[in-house]
């Protein structure tokens, strides 16, 4: 029994893995090395700086009555120069950091919850 619980759950978590390497990033940007307070954002703009040693992720979702502004953060060691992102759902985006100049990257998913913004790092 044992056996069987211990080989499901690899084949959960194998299905997993497929499952989040499968994502379509549709939109590519530039880490910023300083946020760009001057420019207005649209419903479902990211958009991602480095300051402090960490990756600050702007993200703007529409509420129903205007765009809502959501902030998070992520710390690595690696560098990253690009992020490609998807948007899941109208409140949740699937974000990859990465360096154009080497196979490091960084990936997480961000959403809009009723106490602000969310983040779960998926992978160093």
């Amino acid at each position: 029994m044992l056996r069987l619980l211990t080989l499901l759950s690899f084949v959960a978590f194998l299905s997993f893995q497929s499952q989040a390497q499968a994502i379509k990033y549709d939109h590519t940007v530039d880490i910023m090395m300083q946020k760009d307070m001057a420019t207005t954002h649209a419903a479902q703009d990211v958009y991602i700086s480095y300051a402090n040693g960490q990756y600050n992720i702007d993200f703007y979702v529409n509420d129903g009555k205007k765009v809502q502004h959501y902030t998070t953060h992520a710390s690595s060691a690696k560098s990253f120069n690009k992020a490609d992102y998807k948007w899941e759902t109208a409140t949740k985006a699937a974000i990859k950091l990465y360096n154009t100049t080497s196979t490091d990257h960084l990936t997480m998913t961000v959403w809009q919850d009723p106490k602000g913004a969310m983040i779960q790092v998926d992978k160093m």
